[in-house]
């Protein structure tokens, strides 16, 4: 790459610290944001601010400016509960991938989720074997394979799991009441891990990658929460019979070897921030 510039699409929960830690290392970076009122915020942090919507068509000032960088971060959630977001997220990329080939890009890394996998054991390379559960995860999986299915550009795939840490306590998530699937484990990421391999891999060019973003243990879905329960002082859920509900456990081998990275947070049974 000629330069060290990144545009994130999406500056919030992991796109705002991302853009942090790269300002500090030197980079440049333009951010985007749906809200024009957080634009004087993303300015006032070093970050060259854009208002730039997905409805799904790509819409906002600047567009051929935001694409004038050697690296973009995509880092919008497809929205889970939108009745049509297999149509949503298939259109919203087709006005990516223009603006991309457009643009000055030449490395993407695409946030997706683990939303692409089933159930079992899974590495990498089983997302699809079967199909995801869900829209969101249908739809995540085809956008990864449209981003690298481009000849042009590179692309690395961080599969995140379940975020949580600072704002997002996840003794909040399950409160008092019945919940179903206690036996089945967690796939959960702590922020700090998410920023640090999102950092790493833009910073150290690793291109060419799908990773597994989890933390190292898997505790039951009643143990994690119950005890994040205690730890703010609020009413743990009980859990009740989990009617076969399929288990699901991510791996995170490769990431650890190939990166490679250490966790700084690899049991969420431990506290942190």
């Amino acid at each position: 790459m000629r330069g060290k510039s990144v545009s994130i699409l999406g500056c919030g929960y992991i796109g705002l610290p991302v853009a942090k830690a790269l300002i500090q290392r030197g980079w440049r970076v333009r951010g985007s944001t749906t809200s024009s009122e957080k634009l004087s915020m993303l300015l006032a942090m070093g970050i060259e601010p854009f208002r730039i919507r997905l409805t799904p068509d790509l819409e906002g000032a600047g567009l051929v400016d935001f694409f004038d960088s050697e690296v973009l971060l995509l880092n919008f959630p497809p929205g889970r509960k939108r009745p049509d977001v297999e149509a949503f997220m298939e259109r919203a990329m087709d006005g990516l991938l223009a603006a991309i080939q457009d643009g000055r890009v030449c490395f993407v890394v695409f946030a997706s989720s683990t939303s692409v996998y089933s159930s079992g054991t899974v590495r990498e390379e089983d997302a699809g074997r079967p199909p995801p559960d869900t829209a969101s995860g249908r739809a995540l999986l085809a956008a990864e394979m449209a981003l690298r299915q481009l000849s042009t550009i590179q692309t690395t795939v961080l599969r995140y799991g379940g975020l949580y840490g600072y704002e997002r306590k996840p003794g909040l998530f399950l409160t008092g009441g019945i919940v179903q699937g206690g036996t089945r484990p967690v796939n959960l990421v702590h922020r700090d891990d998410a920023v640090d391999v999102t950092v790493r891999v833009i910073a150290q060019n690793v291109c060419g990658e799908v990773f597994n973003v989890c933390a190292d243990k898997h505790p039951t879905r009643a143990a994690f929460y119950v005890q994040a329960a205690k730890w703010l002082g609020r009413s743990a859920p009980t859990f009740g019979p989990d009617y076969s509900l399929p288990a699901k456990i991510v791996l995170n081998g490769k990431l650890r070897r190939t990166l490679p990275y250490t966790f700084r947070h690899p049991d969420p049974m431990r506290r942190a921030p």
